[in-house]
């Protein structure tokens, strides 16, 4: 299971946890998805959805690159 967690610990704020799971067997899709959703649950506001690209560069010390990207459906 994979989990994304917010945790408010402003000292003026009430004290709150946003925590969104996925099942371990998710394909990158719904990954993007549930984290489009937990960064609206935790206060960003977007347009679009969240895919990854294969158009990162990529650099000689990396095997692989991902760059998340912002995409208007």
């Amino acid at each position: 299971m994979h989990r994304f967690t917010y945790e408010n610990d402003y000292e003026d704020d009430l004290q709150t946890t946003v925590e969104f799971t996925v099942p371990s067997d998710a394909d990158l899709e719904d990954m993007c998805d549930v984290f489009g959703n937990f960064l609206r649950a935790v206060g960003y506001e977007f347009d679009g959805h969240i895919e990854v690209s294969s158009d990162a560069k990529k650099d000689w010390f990396k095997p692989y690159n991902v760059v998340v990207n912002l995409k208007d459906d």
